[in-house]
């Protein structure tokens, strides 16, 4: 029995934390289909703050096996939140000189448990939902908050706080020394709160659609959205071929618009069909400025419909994307993270106030729960995540080399977000690239060759001359 002097010292101990295991990996058998060479589980607690509950994070490790290779590995953060990290693995391709890992970040895919939505009907076509859709997509979200909650699982723990943490517990149980954080999208949102808390651990950083943490995202989305098709507009205007084919291109989009509104168009969607009124062709629209490639057909797409030619979006590939997004984003673990972790540093007023600016996407973007919607406040208020989540809003200040990248066209990214990234950020590289739009980093050969050429030595300026040659090719007759 120790000596009772050192009683109090040892409860200090214990109650800190300063005797507990280094985190560890339990492997596993890698799921069918995952391009990974190690697969399996780190236990970290749910609430760091109070560890009596643990949860469990789904790893995935591609292992570069060359005798040379760097020792840094990069550690890829996904997106969303909530996105499902093993489709992830395929990124591993683009660094070939150092190990790849990436995890279902907590409440995500194979993480234990998964905050998943699945159980509740939230209508057949979740992507385009009218209003009787929007609110059977609310209640069901409602119902998920309370099952998870008659579950055990403080959702108010699924925060980017605690998972930067989880990032570090992750490093420390592979054995890994300094790493290369590279995140796209919401991954930027979470390597920041690295940066933040961990910087010790990193060699460097890259930040694909980077989101800086000081952002009213809620409100900023809807005006960033507006930019971005305005910003297409404009380049089919100065586009000589684009602007021969379609000509009053957004005169074109408001006659679509008025006409689906007063009577909306049915089309085959998987093995049923989904009305398309005005808003949602809009949310079509919308879903087109992610990428360069729906951009490209967005003219030809707008015309057609306005002449009626309706296998025109059949055949579209926003169309083929819209039918096979569902099921990468695990729901509940998206609201977790949204709501204490954006929304509860906006406002309604101030979500109001933009719409009202931007009246045209206020039955699109604002229509179903989400970050830009009054049902998705409404979520967050039935789940109780109504509070802000630390200091993860205040701006990140980092001598971590750093480098910073975004699309010209990206509409929930905008490019004019990497000098408020880069503010606090005294060893980075900013960089936009034309014609492009979200991820544009990893979404182009570009974008490659700079990232490739940063984590190779983060001390020097990576050569961008690509990004000279990068522009945006319409599809014309």
């Amino acid at each position: 029995m120790p000596n009772r002097r050192w009683l109090p010292l040892l409860f200090v101990i214990l109650a800190t934390g300063a005797l507990a295991q280094d985190p560890a990996f339990e492997a596993v058998p890698c799921p069918k289909g995952v391009r990974a060479t190690r697969c399996g589980y780190v236990r970290v607690p749910e609430d760091r703050a109070n560890p009596v509950r643990t949860i469990r994070l789904s790893v995935y490790v591609v292992e570069n096996r060359s005798p040379g290779k760097a020792p840094d590995p990069v550690f890829f953060l996904a997106g969303g939140p909530g996105e499902h990290a093993a489709m992830s693995t395929v990124l591993a391709g683009l660094f070939d000189d150092r190990d790849f890992v990436t995890f279902d970040q907590r409440g995500v895919g194979r993480s234990q448990p998964a905050l998943d939505c699945t159980g509740e009907s939230a209508g057949s076509s979740p992507s385009l939902p009218g209003e009787k859709e929007a609110e059977e997509a609310l209640r069901a979200l409602e119902a998920c908050g309370r099952r998870l909650r008659a579950a055990g699982i403080d959702l108010s723990a699924y925060n980017a706080t605690e998972s930067a943490a989880d990032v570090e517990d992750i490093r420390r149980a592979l054995g890994y020394g300094k790493i290369n954080l590279v995140g796209g999208s919401y991954g930027t949102r979470l390597a920041l709160e690295v940066m933040r808390r961990f910087p010790g651990a990193l060699r460097a950083v890259v930040l694909d659609a980077v989101i800086p943490p000081q952002v009213d995202r809620p409100v900023e989305t809807v005006r960033a959205v507006e930019e971005a098709f305005l910003g297409v507009m404009a380049a089919c205007r100065a586009d000589v071929w684009c602007q021969a084919a379609y000509p009053d291109l957004e005169q074109a989009h408001a006659e679509v618009y008025d006409r689906l509104s007063r009577q909306p168009l049915t089309v085959p969607y998987g093995r049923s069909t989904v009305q398309i009124d005005g808003d949602g062709f809009q949310s079509l629209v919308f879903l087109s400025l992610y990428s360069s490639l729906t951009i490209a057909e967005l003219p030809s797409l707008v015309y057609a419909l306005r002449e009626g030619q309706t296998v025109a979006l059949a055949r579209s590939t926003v169309w083929r994307l819209l039918q096979n997004i569902s099921g990468v984003i695990t729901v509940g673990a998206f609201f977790a993270h949204e709501c204490r972790g954006e929304m509860a540093y906006s406002s309604l007023e101030g979500l109001r106030a933009a719409y009202a600016e931007f009246p045209r996407w206020r039955g699109s973007l604002g229509r179903g729960p989400g970050v830009s919607s009054e049902r998705g406040f409404a979520v967050c208020r039935a789940w109780g995540l109504t509070q802000p989540s630390g200091e993860e809003n205040s701006p990140v200040k980092s001598d971590v080399p750093t480098l910073l990248l975004a699309g010209q066209f990206d509409p929930v990214t905008p490019p004019r977000w990497l000098e408020l990234a880069a503010e606090g950020l005294s060893n980075a590289y900013a960089l936009e690239l034309p014609g492009q739009a979200h991820g544009a980093g990893l979404g182009s050969e570009c974008g490659h060759s700079v990232i490739r050429a940063f984590l190779t030595d983060p001390s020097a300026r990576p050569d961008a001359a690509c990004a000279e040659r990068l522009r945006l090719w319409f599809k014309v007759p």
